[in-house]
């Protein structure tokens, strides 16, 4: 599932999901840890995605970065199919 991906920070593995939520276009940069939200685009930037998310009113971004498997571009075509569904439904796809 996505919220089961991984990195490793030496000899530790941490949770890569949820992102940290950043608040879009404020210079103040927020930081949201709401669970709720919807996925609103995802876009590939060489082995990481960057999600925008809208929380309310509210658009936020986070950067996802795993060790794989799955690829980047498994995540990626799996995260597309289910642009406009709730964060909390995402977490929960197969992968």
């Amino acid at each position: 599932m996505i919220r089961d991906l991984k990195r490793k920070y030496g000899n530790v593995a941490v949770s890569a999901w949820p992102p940290m939520w950043t608040l879009a276009y404020d210079s103040d940069r927020m930081t949201c840890t709401d669970p709720e939200g919807v996925l609103e685009s995802v876009e590939r930037l060489g082995n990481r995605l960057t999600l925008r998310v809208k929380f309310g009113e509210h658009e936020h971004i986070g950067s996802l970065l795993w060790d794989g498997p799955p690829t980047v571009e498994e995540i990626e075509t799996v995260l597309k199919m289910h642009i406009g569904n709730p964060i909390r439904e995402v977490s929960e796809l197969p992968v």
